[in-house]
Order: C-alpha cells, then structure tokens, then sequence
C-alpha cells in the first residue's frame, strides 16, 4: 500500500469504529522515514495505539533494526507495542534487544511470534513487568501446554480519551497442577465517554 493508502485506511477504520473502540495500527514500510512519518500522524488520524515492526523486505544488522524501530516509537506519543514476527519480516528480535528498547516510555508491550515459547519466559526474566507480553501464535500456546512452572500473565492496556480498553490475560491453572494452564481469555472494555 502507497503511504496515502495507508491513511485512507486508518481514517475509515476510525470513522467505521468511532471512539468507543480503540484503533491500533500496524506500523512499518519500505523506508524508516515512512514508517516514521505514519507514526508521526497516527494520533491525528484516530489511532489509540501502534504496533511497530521492522521495515519491509530489507533485513538490516540489529544496529539498522533498532535505528528502524527507535524513529518509530520516538516520532509519537502514542503507545506502542514491538512486533516479534521473524517468520514473516526475517528480523528477529532477541530479548536482550526488547530489554534494549524499554528505555523508551511508551513501549508498552511486546507481541512475540518467533514461535519458541522459551522467549516469553527469557523475556519476563529480562524486563520483568516493564512490558506486556504477547504471544502472537497461539498454538504454540497449545503445543506446549505441558511445559513445568509456566506462568504467563500479560495484560496490555490502551486507554485514551473515552476510557476504553483492551486487555489480554493468560494465567496459569488455579489448581496449580504441574504444567497445565487455560488461556483465561481476551477482554474488551469499552466504556462511552
């Protein structure tokens, strides 16, 4: 999609879910600069959140990557979530990079789609509860259900204006029987202003 495309799309996804239902766009392109500048006008085109990812087709070293993902979060104030999906763009991004960019106030969340479930926890154990943590397939939720002393619990908040929110949480069995867990489920609370 042109960049034009890109924010007719935003302004009728907007328009189509008015306020009540918060709007998270997916940020990414050929260039940084256009990446950045869609980040730059997000808010303004009704956007309540961003999901960044790494650029279109180049695959660049972790010092080009980061550069990348850094304009993007610097060029808004709204909150932003990285997304971790090496399958599809051929970047990954390891835990010790995500830790990297908790520097950045707004980084909120993580969406981790590399599909090795040991980066949840490797993760956690790096940033602690500095963000959220998503897994973005979800079967390998379901592939590895057996797995000891698992504990995710993510929960990933965007609230503008009207008070709306989304949140996300998994946790762990009550019952607390050795590697089973239930996916708790997805929320959605939208609140009229």
């Amino acid at each position: 999609l042109t960049s034009d495309e890109k924010r007719t799309i935003l302004k009728a996804a907007h328009a189509a879910t008015g306020s009540g239902v918060p709007l998270v766009a997916g940020i990414s392109g050929m260039s940084t600069a256009e990446a950045r500048t869609l980040a730059r006008e997000a808010a303004d085109l009704g956007c309540d959140g961003l999901m960044v990812l790494p650029p279109y087709v180049y695959r660049g070293d972790w010092h080009e990557t980061s550069a990348h993902l850094e304009a993007i979060i610097q060029a808004t104030p709204l909150s932003c979530m990285l997304y971790n999906n090496p399958l599809a763009y051929g970047t990954d991004i390891t835990p010790v990079q995500v830790h990297e960019l908790c520097r950045y106030d707004n980084l909120h969340a993580v969406k981790e789609s590399s599909g090795d479930l040991r980066r949840i926890t490797a993760i956690r154990e790096i940033v602690g509860d500095r963000l959220a943590i998503f897994v973005g397939m979800d079967d390998v939720i379901v592939d590895r259900g057996e797995v000891d002393d698992f504990h995710l619990q993510a929960e990933f908040r965007l609230e503008g204006d009207n008070n709306s929110g989304i949140q996300y949480r998994s946790q762990r069995n009550p019952d607390k029987s050795k590697g089973k867990f239930s996916i708790i489920g997805y929320q959605a609370h939208i609140h009229p202003a």
